[in-house]
């Protein structure tokens, strides 16, 4: 395959790789890297949005007394100096900064800020995420109300201890200008930011428990717009509604008195299986959907996450729970999303990679959909740029300063050597 590369119109120091691979495709222009970072004098990159207040006092006594010690990544060679200040914020060294405007600090002529990405990740940790629905709201559209009053669910067909990440709300009725996540891209933004976090902060991930009990506590800092709770504070009791992160485990059809009641499976942390209660079509859509896109049966990488509901009989005014929005998905071996088959099978060989050879890490920026993943050699500057082939064609630009492209093939798998050699 020929991958062109190309000065970016927009900075002198940008080039751009032209391929199919997985991504939003923003406009006819291709797409820019989206920027967090700082890049210190030790040539150490730096993830505000990750580091706690521990990590940033101990930065700030490294550097005590320095000027010139941290600029941002969005221009490496501008000179856009930043420092932490005794209240651990995050200062200009000088005013009249001029950031690219792919930068998370980029303002206008007029003191906007640049429109940010649909999952965004804030210098003081605070995770904003914009939807293109509202979660709060569910209801089944029926050609007979009345069908509801047969869908009842007792108690101890669901149960409490599931392990489940909760939800909020946004606005329908406003038309946002801002890029919106449907639900699959709420829960990949979720599992990849945790996961990045995780490796970021050197928090060995040991396993897919270990991983979903990480998941449930970053959901503490993640929050839907315009909404003050954050995902992590909903509850069935309180909100009517909660998000859950489980293991799939199948589909259990009961038929009963004519009606056919309809359950997904799911695994608790114990191994014991659960029966969830769903709408018909509601199970039918989400196991389509994932054999459509992977184009295998749902298996033993398949995880189920979705909203459950309090709902209430109009005839009889029962209380009952039900998965009313679910999503499902394969996972690598550590818990990873995988939006591909090629995907897990590669960040199963990362796994393995950077398990035997802790020189090597790799993360996935969360607010950047069409990176693959970033991988980080220690004692190289350059970081790979793992992109990932798909049906549509796109453009990313990038530094070539910090980065070098790598463009997955499922025919070759990768390798430690390879990487080496990428950096090199």
């Amino acid at each position: 395959m020929n991958i062109a590369y190309q000065a970016g119109k927009e900075s002198p120091c940008l080039y751009t790789v032209n391929d199919s691979f997985n991504g939003t495709k923003n406009n006819q222009r291709g797409h820019f890297m989206y920027n967090t970072k700082f890049i210190t004098v030790d040539g150490k990159d730096l993830y505000p949005g990750y580091l706690d207040r521990e990590q940033r006092a101990l930065i700030r006594e490294q550097y005590r007394g320095k000027k010139e010690y941290m600029w941002c990544a969005c221009r490496p060679d501008a000179g856009l100096y930043y420092k932490f200040s005794e209240d651990l914020k995050i200062y200009p060294e000088h005013n009249g900064y001029t950031h690219d405007r792919y930068c998370c600090r980029f303002k206008n002529l007029t003191g906007s800020e640049q429109q940010k990405p649909p999952y965004y990740i804030g210098e003081d940790g605070d995770v904003t995420v914009f939807t293109s629905f509202d979660p709060r709201r569910f209801s089944r559209n029926i050609d007979n109300p009345e069908k509801e009053q047969q869908y009842t669910v007792a108690p101890d067909e669901e149960s409490a201890e599931s392990e489940d990440i909760l939800i909020d709300k946004d606005d329908p009725g406003k038309t946002a200008k801002e890029p919106q996540l449907g639900l699959d891209g709420l829960v990949r933004g979720i599992n990849v930011d945790c996961f990045t976090e995780k490796v970021l902060n050197n928090k060995a991930i040991e396993n897919r428990q270990n991983f979903s009990a990480f998941v449930y506590h970053r959901t503490k800092k993640v929050k839907l717009s315009r909404n003050k709770k954050t995902i992590g504070d909903l509850t069935l009791e309180n909100d009517g509604v909660r998000f859950m992160y489980v293991p799939f485990a199948g589909i259990f059809r009961n038929n009963d008195q004519n009606y056919s009641r309809v359950y997904i499976r799911t695994m608790g942390a114990d191994g014991k299986i659960f029966n969830n209660f769903t709408f018909p079509e509601i199970a039918e859509k989400a196991v389509t959907k994932f054999k459509k896109h992977y184009g295998i049966e749902p298996d033993s990488n398949t995880v189920l996450a979705g909203f459950q509901y309090i709902k209430k009989n109009k005839s009889n005014n029962n209380i009952y729970r039900v998965l009313g929005r679910i999503h499902l998905f394969q996972v690598s071996d550590v818990g990873v999303y995988c939006r591909s088959i090629t995907e897990l099978n590669t960040f199963n060989a990362l796994h393995r990679i950077t398990k035997s050879n802790k020189a090597i890490k790799f993360w996935i920026p969360p607010e950047d959909e069409s990176v693959g993943a970033i991988i980080e050699i220690e004692g190289y500057r350059k970081k790979i740029l793992l992109l990932f082939r798909s049906k549509s064609s796109e453009k990313l630009s990038y530094n070539p300063d910090l980065y070098v492209p790598f463009v997955v093939d499922s025919s070759r798998p990768i390798i430690e050597k390879h990487l080496y050699t990428l950096v090199q």
